[in-house]
Formats: structure tokens, sequence, C-alpha cells
């Protein structure tokens, strides 16, 4: 294979000589316009291209800029059940702090009022209604479903301020537990058969 692949290239190499002799071009007055003239309009990329003025150029780069905010406001939508307006110092903590809380289902599950809960990833979201506090899945903006969580002040140990896990309690139930700056709770799920 070495042997072909040596062969091809020595013979390219030996015939590039001779297609760049080939012609009656005369080089030798040295002049630059002589080469010019012979010249490939390929080997001289930008000749026919129009000179652009200060004034264009920051026209266009002034449209480009109004695109890229015009897809950032699409972008910064709220999401369901978000409030626009919090301006308290604490914004900043809550929005990173449920911004990030996400669960990986890795079984399928029922809810307590019987709703399929499929294996994959999910945006929990914690939400009081009264005295009853509600745990929810997300995909996206979609709300898959709710569960109505325990809540409590206990951390379950864990090390960080914000998490979600699911926790095998036996063969058929495992325990949802949750925390936030906000929440701690926990919930029973049974798995589906």
């Amino acid at each position: 294979m070495r042997k072909y692949l040596f062969i091809l290239i020595s013979a390219i190499l030996l015939t590039l000589p001779t297609f760049a002799a080939e012609g009656d071009i005369d080089f030798t007055s040295g002049d630059l316009n002589d080469l010019l003239k012979y010249t490939n309009r390929f080997d001289i990329p930008f000749a026919n291209q129009k000179q652009i003025t200060d004034e264009e150029y920051e026209k266009t780069i002034n449209e480009l800029k109004a695109k890229q905010n015009k897809k950032l406001k699409k972008e910064e939508r709220p999401l369901e059940g978000k409030s626009i307006k919090d301006d308290n110092e604490t914004t900043y903590i809550q929005e990173t702090g449920e911004k990030y809380i996400i669960l990986n289902l890795p079984v399928e599950v029922t809810t307590q009022d019987g709703t399929d809960i499929p294996i994959g990833f999910y945006r929990m979201i914690a939400t009081k209604e009264g005295k009853d506090l509600y745990l929810e899945f997300f995909q996206s903006s979609k709300k898959i479903a709710r569960v109505k969580a325990i809540e409590t002040n206990y951390d379950f140990d864990e090390k960080e301020v914000n998490f979600v896990k699911v926790i095998p309690c036996n063969e058929s139930i495992v325990r949802l537990i949750y925390g936030s700056i906000d929440y701690n709770a926990y919930a029973y799920l049974r798995l589906k058969n």
C-alpha cells in the first residue's frame, strides 16, 4: 500500500513542473504587470470586490446587533407560573437555585392520582397552595405531572442546598426527596409495573 501511495505522489510531483512550463509566457522582464496579466482570476481573490465605506459597515453591524437582541428577547420569556417582577435581593439566588434542579428519573413511576411519569430528565419546581406543597415535573415549559409532597425541615443530610433524588424504598415504591432554598419535601411514588 505504501509503495502505491509513494508512486502516486511521485507521479503527481513530477508532472507539476510540466504544467507550469506549458505556454509561451515570458516572465524574464521581471515586471509585476506582466505577471498579473497572465495570472488566473482565481489567483487574485479580491479583484472584483467593491470597497465598503465606514457608514455601510456601521449600518450592517447595527442590523446584526438588532437581530441578536431580538433573538435574546425571545429566549428570555418567563416559564409558566413565574413572576416577571421580583425585585428583591434574593432574586438571583432563587433564580439560580430553581433553574437547575433537574431530576434524572431512571424508572417509570405513577403518581398518587394515577398519572404515569416516563423515564427522563425533569425540571422540578415546588409550589405551595395554602398548606399543601406540590412538586411539579416539567420538560421544557410543559408540565408533565404534579405530586403532592410532605414538607419537612429535615435536609436529608445532603451537602447541597438544591437537590432532588429518587431513593428506592422497596420493590414497588420509591421516595422522591426535594430540597431548595424555600422548601424541603418528600413524596412516595409507585413504580409502574
